[in-house]
């Protein structure tokens, strides 16, 4: 990179100028440009020639980080190398090793991560899909050669340099991933086409993320409306019945009123309007007896009553209908991408039907992987992320002694911490606590109550809608908010 490195230049009279200035020797000098692919630490850094930083995209100051800055003047450092093991040259004993070193209960997922070097979360899904499928793996049911054939097998590309770039799209022909080698995980959620380079696969795919991205929440504001204009309506409904409440509790005025009159017929007079006595004033018809004013004040009552059942009953289940809707809509506020936007959005569409206008397609349903999360102490945690998913997690993936944690009294998801062979520490439990008031209504707050119960405490409420449930011998939490990455805090 030719660059001048000479004192004051003298300015230029000429706008055509662009040679060699005269008197002046041009340096040659050259500089190094890094490029660093580290998620959300990435980062791009010039160097010259003696290892000083020239500048970077992103400046980390002492403060930001004492063990690497990078910033203007600093001396540059390669990123510390991750630990782990090669995986071109991976053997049995060394994922025997790995698995001995973790928990028999933890997830074989994350182990690859951590453990292999330059092991993406979708290198470590193929391995896991190659060897088990959809199933979560834990490590203690993971074969240790069949793992190694997987491993060597996807990254002989490395050696051979025989890469097969793919495109993976969904049943709509949105594309949902790409790979440098053909991927079992990634075609087995969509359909699998060959690109004709990387380049172009990488190129396809971040025009696909910038279109999904508008797309995505476009598609999430209009299932917000619906959801709000459904919520107008049940409102509507519930003080309509509330008013009809208000008819129906009147009822007991004309009982009270029949009851009176017949206990001081003894005094009322003929053609008498008026009966004053335990503090009412009851109206009374001169031209009749008044017993039989009396008995029509009971027949009135009796009339009003027998609404009283199915007013009841319509108010519960338009109370219950909005509890739904406010979950609903929260796990659509909540979704964080694409695909979980059309995971509520299934649910909305088989609680409340396709959007009118909408073209009647049936939607192939990707397969429902509900994958833990370990935290620190190899505890799977699991996580709802729609109404469904809480159905599932709470009833068929959680045992009725796994712990089950959930904001309290605002609608979020369920969370399922499963002991990893051992009871969950308190302080795991209260990690879990932080997890759940994230993925709930009150994200945003700054602390929030969480009810822990055991599994076989809860309860679906029948007839409700996905995710609805009582619980009982709940004891509460008060913990901040807090994402995945709480879970290996110390």
């Amino acid at each position: 990179w030719p660059h001048n490195r000479a004192g004051d230049e003298p300015e230029a009279e000429d706008d055509e100028l662009d040679g060699d200035v005269p008197g002046i020797e041009p340096e040659i000098v050259f500089v190094y440009l890094y490029i660093e692919l580290m998620g959300r630490r990435s980062n791009v850094i010039l160097v010259d020639e003696r290892e000083t930083v020239m500048d970077s995209l992103k400046r980390v100051t002492p403060k930001m980080s004492r063990v690497r800055p990078v910033w203007p003047s600093a001396t540059f450092a390669l990123p510390p190398e991750r630990g782990g093991f090669d995986p071109r040259s991976i053997d049995r004993t060394q994922v025997e090793q790995m698995l001995g070193e973790q928990p028999a209960g933890g997830s074989f997922r994350k182990l690859l991560i951590d453990r292999v070097r330059g092991f993406s979360p979708v290198m470590a899904d193929e391995v896991v899909h190659r060897l088990a499928g959809y199933d979560a793996l834990r490590n203690g049911d993971v074969d240790a050669g069949a793992a190694v054939r997987a491993i060597q097998t996807l990254v002989e590309p490395l050696e051979t340099g025989k890469w097969s770039p793919m495109l993976y799209r969904d049943q709509d022909g949105v594309l949902i991933g790409y790979s440098a080698v053909p991927c079992e995980s990634l075609a087995a959620r969509g359909i699998a086409s060959p690109a004709t380079s990387m380049s172009d696969a990488v190129s396809a795919w971040q025009h696909t993320e910038l279109a999904v991205a508008g797309r995505h929440d476009g598609r999430r504001n209009r299932l917000l409306a619906r959801i709000r204009e459904r919520r107008d309506a049940v409102n509507g409904r519930i003080r309509s019945i509330e008013k009809q409440q208000a008819s129906v509790q009147e009822a007991e005025r004309y009982r009270r009123w029949g009851e009176t009159i017949y206990a001081h017929l003894w005094e009322i007079e003929q053609r008498q309007t008026v009966l004053e006595a335990d503090g009412m004033t009851i109206p009374l018809d001169p031209r009749r007896p008044a017993k039989d004013v009396a008995a029509e004040y009971f027949e009135t009552y009796r009339r009003m009553q027998r609404g009283t059942g199915a007013v009841e009953s319509q108010l519960d289940e338009a109370k219950a209908e909005l509890d739904y809707l406010d979950q609903i809509e929260t796990m659509a506020l909540l979704a964080s991408s694409f695909q979980e936007v059309e995971s509520v959005l299934s649910e909305w569409e088989a609680y409340a039907g396709p959007e009118r206008g909408a073209p009647q397609k049936k939607r192939k349903q990707a397969p429902d992987r509900i994958r833990p999360v370990t935290d620190r102490d190899g505890n799977q945690i699991y996580i709802g992320r729609t109404g469904p998913q809480n159905d599932r997690v709470t009833f068929d993936i959680a045992g009725p002694d796994d712990w089950w944690l959930h904001a309290r009294g605002v609608p979020g998801s369920h969370v399922i911490v499963r002991g990893n062979g051992r009871e969950p520490s308190e302080e795991a439990l209260e990690r879990a606590a932080a997890l759940a008031g994230w993925y709930s209504k009150s994200r945003t707050s700054g602390k929030v109550e969480v009810d822990i119960a055991r599994r076989h405490d809860v309860r679906k409420i029948k007839g409700a809608g996905p995710g609805m449930v009582t619980y009982r011998n709940e004891y509460t939490v008060l913990v901040s908010p807090a994402d995945e990455s709480s879970l290996q805090s110390r």
